[in-house]
């Protein structure tokens, strides 16, 4: 190979280089924290609710609402989290094409048959995992170790 190939080759490994260091440094430091799943300060507990990925029903993204506040779309292979205070807390998933202000009424007075519904009573200082299964519309409290292996497979939906 005379010089000028081997220039061509070294200019193409350095620009697939470039390219594919920069994908790794796409987890933002708030990310990271979160992800490092640290204790919650005094007062607070910490939620994470996530989807996996599951091919029917993946083009839709329900609303998350937490205590009556629609905080995001929850797509799909993604995960939430929201530090909420010592207490009782209503998570609701909302799915597509569902009247948003009916399913959050009727869940807070606790008339809400759904299973897209939980309640939360959060205590100080711990983390809870919440999993979304789209095709079944179920929230499930799950344990520590299945909920960290979940969200460390999903990516963070803002």
């Amino acid at each position: 190979m005379n010089i000028l190939g081997k220039s061509v080759l070294l200019g193409i490994l350095s620009v697939l280089m470039i390219f594919t260091t920069g994908c790794a440094s796409r987890v933002s430091e708030s990310e990271r924290l979160e992800r490092s799943f640290a204790t919650p300060e005094d007062g607070f507990g910490g939620v994470y609710i996530y989807r996996h990925y599951n091919f029917f029903g993946g083009g839709r993204s329900p609303a998350l609402v937490i205590d009556k506040k629609v905080v995001v779309d929850i797509e799909n292979d993604s995960y939430y989290y929201q530090k909420l205070s010592e207490g009782p807390h209503t998570i609701i998933v909302v799915p597509y094409g569902v009247k948003l202000g009916e399913i959050v009424h009727n869940a807070l007075k606790g008339e809400n048959e759904s299973s897209a519904s939980i309640r939360i009573d959060v205590k100080s200082g711990q983390n809870y995992y919440v999993h979304y299964t789209y095709l079944s519309g179920k929230l499930e409290l799950v344990s520590e170790e299945e909920g960290k292996k979940g969200v460390m497979d999903c990516d963070r939906v803002e």
